[in-house]
Formats: C-alpha cells, sequence, structure tokens
C-alpha cells in the first residue's frame, strides 16, 4: 500500500513536471484540448480545430488532454498545469468538467448537445463569462427544411415522448406550426407500452424519433421500427448510428464534427486575439445528411448512404 502511494505521488510530479516543461518551451500562447472520450467524433473535432488554426495562420501550442473517467480532477490538474489561456473542450463530459473546477480559464466547447438543457449554458452572467463555443444541435428550421427536400409531400409529423422530452416535442410543434405542418404527438407513460402507444396514432408521413431513453431502449426500438416500417412511415432518426442494420431508421441529420472543430478554431482565435470574449453560441454551418439505402426516400445530392450492417 505504501508502494503504491509513493508511485501515485511520483506519476503526478512526473505529470507536473511535463506540463511545466511544455509550458516553458510552447513558443506564444496555449489551448488546453480536453476530450471527453476516445471516439472518432472527438478526434476529428480536434483535427478540425488544428486545420482551422492553421488556415488562421496560428501556431499556438495545444496541449491534449483525455479526460480520465475515473479520476477526473487528476485530468484537469494536469491541464491547469500546461498554462493554458483557453481550453477547447470537446463534448459534454469535458465541458462539465472544464466548468467544475474553480479557475478563471475561459472554455470553448465542440460537439456540445443541448447545453441550456444540461447546465452548461445556465443563463447566469458568471457561467456564461466563462464559456462559449459551437452547439451540436442543428436548428430545428434546417432540419425541416432538409426533411422537406426528401419528402416533398410532408404534412402531419408524428413522434413519441415521455416526461424528459416534453419541452423538446414542445418547441418541435411550434416550429411545425409555423410551416403549416401538422404534428401527432403522443406521451409515453409505460416504457413497455411504446408499440401499443404508436399503434394509436393517426396516418402520418414521418415519425420523429426524440433522444429519450426512458422511450427507446433497444428492446423498445425494434419493435417499434417494424411497426412503423409495416405501416410504410420513415423514420427520421436523431442521429445516424440508428440507421444501423436491417432494423434501423431511415434517415438521419448531423453535423460535421471536422467542421465543427474549424468553426470553433475562429473563436478561439477572436477570444485570444480580440475583445470578442465571451463571444455568443454558434450554430453549426455544416452538416451531414444520412439516408439508408434502399428505402423509399427522394435522393439527395451529397447526401451519405448507409447500407445494412456497415458503418457510418
Amino acid at each position: 500500500m505504501t508502494f503504491g502511494r509513493r508511485w501515485s505521488g511520483c506519476a503526478w510530479w512526473c505529470t507536473a513536471m511535463l506540463a511545466w516543461w511544455l509550458c516553458g518551451t510552447a513558443a506564444g500562447q496555449r489551448i488546453g484540448v480536453l476530450k471527453g472520450g476516445d471516439f472518432t467524433a472527438f478526434d476529428a473535432a480536434v483535427a478540425g480545430f488544428r486545420e482551422g488554426l492553421e488556415e488562421e495562420g496560428k501556431s499556438y501550442k495545444l496541449i491534449e488532454i483525455l479526460l480520465d473517467p475515473r479520476n477526473q480532477q487528476k485530468s484537469l490538474s494536469a491541464l491547469q498545469a500546461s498554462g493554458p489561456q483557453l481550453i477547447y473542450a470537446v463534448g459534454n463530459q469535458a465541458t462539465l468538467a472544464a466548468l467544475g473546477r474553480q479557475w478563471d480559464i475561459p472554455v470553448l466547447f465542440a460537439l456540445v448537445t443541448a447545453p441550456w438543457q444540461f447546465g452548461i449554458l445556465d443563463g447566469t452572467q458568471r457561467q456564461e463569462a466563462r464559456v462559449s463555443g459551437v452547439v451540436a444541435d442543428i436548428p430545428l428550421e434546417t432540419q425541416l427544411d432538409v426533411l422537406r427536400q426528401i419528402l416533398p409531400s410532408l404534412q402531419k409529423i408524428g413522434l413519441l415522448y415521455s416526461v424528459s422530452t416534453l419541452e423538446q416535442a414542445q418547441q418541435i410543434q411550434a416550429v411545425l406550426a409555423s410551416r403549416n405542418i401538422g404534428m401527432e404527438a403522443q406521451v409515453v407513460r409505460q416504457t413497455d407500452d411504446v408499440v401499443g402507444v404508436a399503434a394509436g396514432m393517426a396516418e402520418i408521413d414521418l415519425f420523429w424519433m426524440l433522444p429519450d431513453r426512458a422511450i427507446f431502449a433497444a428492446h423498445n426500438r425494434k419493435s417499434l421500427f417494424a411497426h412503423l416500417r409495416g405501416r410504410r412511415i420513415p423514420i427520421f432518426a436523431p442521429t445516424a448510428k440508428f440507421l444501423q442494420g436491417e432494423d434501423g431508421g431511415d434517415l438521419a441529420i448531423a453535423v460535421d464534427p471536422r467542421a465543427c472543430g474549424r468553426q470553433a478554431a475562429g473563436m478561439a482565435v477572436d477570444a485570444l486575439e480580440g475583445d470578442s470574449w465571451p463571444p455568443a453560441p454558434q450554430v453549426p454551418r455544416t452538416w451531414n445528411v444520412f439516408l439508408k439505402e434502399g428505402r423509399p426516400l427522394r435522393p439527395m445530392a451529397g447526401a451519405v448512404y448507409v447500407k445494412d450492417r456497415k458503418s457510418v
């Protein structure tokens, strides 16, 4: 046990010394990159961030740290010891961890979903003076414009919601009403009755799947999608992963992680070299449309076609 404590202390001392060395040798300003996980999308957001800085002609020193879910404070201490002027946090978990630390380093995020719902942008002056970035949520108006290109005869959309997604369902309803599109919404109170609730829905032209874990557990989703396909109703999924396999949905719209990184890089340059902090949060300027191959959907230029049992 004594040896373990000594080794832990030694490891921390080595990490701190490495961070100190990076500070001493880095030329110019430094940006701490905090990744919330070892995911392909997060790697793309970091690569895009580097590309964006290069396009701006900047050579900031980037210190990249992977957030340790078992010891977040150790990761944050190493990041702080590297002396960054700005933290680029990728993902909700990394952003929340960075904001949980009591420091005066501004936080710029990317690939963060629902930042208001998760308390990242909480409306308080103190919090929003510390954080901004590129929100991963594509505006509902934009999503609807894309859906109408793929389904020109779209007149009525159906969805299921629970207490946790009531507000999101109301937001979708408001946008649909502004475009003269109807909505058939049903609340699910018992998670095992998803198909039964869906069966009571009137005729719809599209099913809009909300990211609701209370409703769309794996077994529920498979049965629900089979029911909807039996009624020849296209399924609009929140991410491309729900299009995988024969039981997958039909279409999805998702942010381009690399493009989000490049967009965040522009905000970083403005923050470090201008007088624009805190900047207003931005929505993605670029997104990808995913269509399931072989489904009755109108072709769309530039769309990514997903085949059964293959990764996107």
